[in-house]
């Protein structure tokens, strides 16, 4: 199997440029940002604030934390001119350090001196209230916050803290004069504050009140976050005997919602021990609530019993004959499973999981090598379904049969018509690529390359540019290396950026929301900046140089989340003629390095590349430490709770609970170690410990098993589940590119 040799790699791709890339990004980016004005500033109107007055040199104090050096950086800062930023940054620095009088004044004097400046000041001033204990105070600051010139998300966020105020003094609403105000906050919010509002409720025996809003939270009205609300009385233990019936049915179809089933069951039978269970819960929710319980149970043959009762009385439905299909493929009784999903296709054509199904169909016969059928069964599905999502795939997948069978011409026919009739399609890359190897199998290896040598450089982070590069070294090939533009300048970058992108003019509008955004980041409140600097990430996608600007200035800020998500989008918007001649910084921005401490320790902790860890982190959560998965996974390296518990049992850590998994460092560390037993599971098959990884070791064990003989591109098509087969093919086309470019930007095992 090949495809997965650093050392090799290396060897071919690193060219003649093998000078070690190191740049300041504080004192460059500084730069940069003074530079993007002065591109600018020839449309600047006249009396508009100036651009450049926030951008002479950030201090790294605000970044490392150490306050007192910010403070002196600030005051020596002899070029910085407007007075209303130099007071504002002084007054971050002193609230840091719990200089609150000190800080006040700076922050009052900043909103006077400095109109666009007026919100967050005021909003700093209100937040020094509030951590005094002066509520009313807060009040008032943040009402003048609002009253200001600002954008609707960040007033969103002015709102919440107001209304945050009220459900912790409930006293004040009798006070002051914005309760009315704060009552329509309530609705605009209580989706997000109502599981709070209710623990505190109960906490403090407000009995009255928390049932009236738990009756609302068990009617179904408010359903987005029934899981918090259902934990909210998990927690506290509430007595079966305080719920109606029909409660605690609800309660028993909300654990079941939020993957507890084990408690919906009990729930359940609480239910069903009233004597009023059936003149309260109706007949046709309950038969398909229990069945769907039991298949969510495992418990297969009691599934089928009661969705044969819901048949019998109501009929069939296509989540009912879906899930039928499903509890007997569970059972392995595969004839009666190919029944009910034949039944679903005949009954329900029209519905979305038809076309699933004949797709699931067509793959059992493809994974068991039947490839003619295969092909018989994914035509019927681009044939019959053309507008279909999964048409294209089908189309991709039919092709592939061919190949795998060895009928190569007609692979060659399907792969070479991809483009033209999925020009869209996310499997383009795909397609190119399995077309040169159909040339290459049909000895056509002329024209292969040509298609190689396109693909090699239209994309070349991709997986299939990879593939293309070591397949081009396998015919011989010796030129179509990696070799990107050798210029380590950022000035050079943002003039190249410009050339290739069409820059937008600064209206006078814009200046408020720019100089309060690139200040708020430059003394590391990124995620305050966001508020205004959005839309100018949204609004001027075309304008390159300034989406890198802003890419640079979110990494500054300390906020690697923010600036990828910018910088990603380089991916699609640069011009595929300019991605082989990317300048170098532009690679640091596709491909980013942060939490590098942590990252290099563990992995060599636990004998990891570091690259291989910030490639699934990159693909995992985009660098955001906070993200939850919607089925609950957590962090950098979306770690579910319960594999989390697991980990932390056996590095004999103690102290784990679910709300570490959002700390950095722990969530890195459980990762890498998570990552190497795979490895060694799969005997360091990258490959397989990836699929793993995302589709479950039992499944990649399955997969293995059926393909380890394949050669390495058809082992990693032959993956079991679309996701996790896509999910490779990113982490791999990550850690080649990272592996790549490492020596380029000095990254750590390069």
């Amino acid at each position: 199997m090949t495809g997965g040799k650093k050392e090799s790699r290396k060897k071919h791709e690193m060219g003649s440029f093998s000078r070690t890339f190191k740049y300041r990004l504080p004192l460059l980016c500084s730069l940069l940002l003074v530079l993007h004005v002065q591109l600018h500033s020839s449309s600047q109107p006249p009396d508009a604030q100036p651009l450049f007055a926030f951008a002479l040199p950030a201090s790294d104090g605000f970044f490392s934390g150490d306050y007192e050096k910010a403070l002196d950086d600030i005051v020596a800062d002899t070029a910085l001119t407007d007075t209303g930023i130099k007071f504002f940054k002084q007054g971050v620095a002193h609230y840091q350090l719990k200089h609150y009088p000190e800080a006040l004044f700076c922050f009052r004097y900043a909103a006077e001196k400095n109109t666009a400046l007026e919100g967050v000041a005021y909003e700093q001033i209100g937040d020094i209230a509030r951590t005094q204990g002066h509520t009313e105070n807060a009040v008032h600051a943040y009402r003048a916050a609002l009253s200001s010139d600002i954008p609707a998300r960040y007033a969103r966020h002015l709102r919440e803290k107001l209304f945050d105020i009220l459900k912790a003094d409930s006293s004040l609403a009798s006070q002051v004069s914005w309760f009315t105000e704060a009552k329509e906050l309530a609705e605009i919010s209580q989706e997000d504050w109502l599981p709070e509002f209710l623990d505190t409720l109960i906490s403090t025996e407000q009995m009255g009140l928390a049932d009236s809003i738990l009756d609302e939270c068990l009617s179904g009205s408010h359903t987005a976050n029934e899981c918090k609300v259902y934990n909210v009385v998990m927690d506290h233990a509430l007595a079966e005997s305080l719920f109606t019936t029909e409660q605690l049915f609800r309660l028993s179809e909300i654990a079941a919602d939020c993957r507890k089933y084990d408690e919906g069951s009990d729930w359940l039978h609480h239910a069903l021990d009233r004597e009023n269970f059936g003149e309260s819960v109706e007949k046709k929710r309950y038969l398909l609530h229990r069945a769907m319980l039991n298949y969510r149970l495992e418990n297969y043959s009691n599934a089928i019993r009661w969705f044969g009762k819901y048949e019998k009385s109501f009929g069939l439905t296509p989540e009912v004959v879906l899930t039928v299909a499903r509890t007997y493929r569970a059972l392995r009784k595969m004839t009666k499973s190919a029944i009910w999903y034949d039944k679903h296709v005949e009954m329900y054509p029209s519905h979305r999981m038809s076309v699933e199904i004949l797709w699931y169909r067509a793959w059992q016969k493809e994974d068991a090598g039947n490839y003619k059928a295969s092909m018989t069964r994914f035509s019927r599905i681009w044939r019959s379904r053309p507008r279909s999502r999964m048409a294209d795939d089908s189309y991709f997948r039919t092709g592939l049969c061919a190949f795998k069978g060895e009928m190569f011409d007609s692979a060659l026919e399907h792969f070479e018509a991809f483009p033209r009739k999925y020009s869209s399609s996310s499997l383009l890359e795909a397609s190119r690529y399995w077309h040169a190897r159909s040339l290459v199998a049909l000895e056509k290896k002329e024209e292969a390359a040509e298609v190689l040598k396109d693909l090699a450089i239209t994309a070349p982070w991709d997986y299939y540019a990879h593939r293309a590069r070591e397949l081009l070294r396998q015919l011989g090939d010796t030129t179509t290396v990696f070799a990107p533009e050798s210029t380590e300048s950022i000035t050079g970058t943002r003039a190249w950026l410009a050339s290739i992108s069409d820059p937008a003019e600064f209206k006078k509008e814009d200046s408020a929301k720019w100089t309060c955004g690139v200040t708020l980041a430059l003394c590391g409140r990124t995620e305050i900046a966001e508020y205004f600097l959005e839309s100018f990430e949204y609004g001027r996608s075309r304008d390159l140089s300034l989406q890198y600007d802003l890419a640079m200035l979110y990494e500054l800020g300390g906020n690697p989340a923010l600036a990828f998500r910018v910088g990603r989008r380089f991916a699609w918007r640069l011009p595929s003629e300019n991605r082989r001649e990317l300048p170098m910084p532009l690679w640091g921005v596709l491909f980013p390095f942060p939490y590098r401490e942590t990252i290099v320790e563990n992995a060599a902790r636990y004998g990891v590349d570091p690259a291989l860890v910030t490639s699934v982190i990159r693909q995992e959560s985009i660098f955001d430490h906070h993200i939850v998965s919607p089925v609950g996974a957590v962090g950098l390296m979306q770690i579910m709770p319960y594999t989390g518990e697991d980990i932390a049992g056996r590095l004999k850590d103690t102290t784990f609970t679910e709300k570490r998994l959002y700390d950095a460092e722990v969530n890195i560390r459980y990762g890498t170690y998570y990552l190497r037993q795979l490895l060694d599971q799969f005997d360091d098959n990258i490959a397989c410990a990836l699929a793993g990884y995302n589709g479950g070791p039992h499944n990649a064990k399955r997969w293995h098993a059926r393909n380890k003989n394949l050669d390495f591109d058809l082992y990693v098509e032959s993956i079991g589940y679309t996701e996790t087969r896509n999910y490779v093919k990113k982490v791999l086309g990550n850690y080649w590119t990272y592996d790549t470019i490492g020596e380029y930007l000095n990254y750590p095992g390069s």
